[in-house]
């Protein structure tokens, strides 16, 4: 209770075999469930590589649920210098360009883990150059745990339900009439 922000940190400097996978874990302890009130609000890196389009970048919480946070972004960029990802970033990592320092938006739904989910446990961040030609290191990943986080989006309901897909321009019966309003 109370707790405005913290931040749980690894700093592995660990060789990103060329091509290869490397996973780096956090211990996150004393947070408990997460949620709108108290949740995840970023993710940040700190990757030296000399072709950032080489890496595919995940998140797993406890559970074993993964989120992606960039794949194939960057093109012939360097590093990711200090780079956290974040739902409110103004930029998505997609729209960026390497070297990507700051946040960023990334290509996953970060939301979805404020799910009421228990945070304690091992965070793992799964990385995979999958290209040859260049080798990185993995200098640091952090998570930050806050107030006021970004909220899961409510599900939209389907409004068209038992409705027939269309796939061409071919001619049908039953058309709708306006916004989600079916006709018969």
């Amino acid at each position: 209770g109370g707790l405005f922000s913290q931040t749980f940190t690894s700093v592995p400097g660990v060789i990103i075999p060329d091509p290869g996978i490397v996973t780096e874990e956090v211990i996150v302890s004393g947070i408990g469930e997460i949620d709108c009130d108290f949740g995840l609000s970023e993710v940040c890196i700190d990757i030296s590589h000399n072709r950032d389009s080489d890496l595919d970048i995940y998140l797993f919480d406890p559970d074993g649920v993964f989120y992606e946070l960039t794949t194939d972004n960057g093109g012939d960029g360097n590093n990711y210098i200090v780079t956290c990802f974040d739902m409110t970033a103004a930029t998505s990592v997609v729209f960026g360009t390497a070297p990507f320092d700051g946040s960023y938006i990334p290509e996953g739904d970060l939301e979805q883990v404020n799910n009421g989910q228990n945070a304690d446990g091992t965070w793992i961040l799964w990385l995979r150059d999958d290209q040859s030609g260049t080798v990185g290191v993995l200098n640091e990943f952090s998570l930050t745990f806050s107030a006021s986080v970004p909220c899961p989006g409510v599900p939209l309901e389907a409004d068209c339900g038992g409705g027939t897909q269309v796939c061409s321009s071919s001619t049908f019966t039953g058309n709708s009439d306006g916004d989600g309003n079916f006709v018969d």
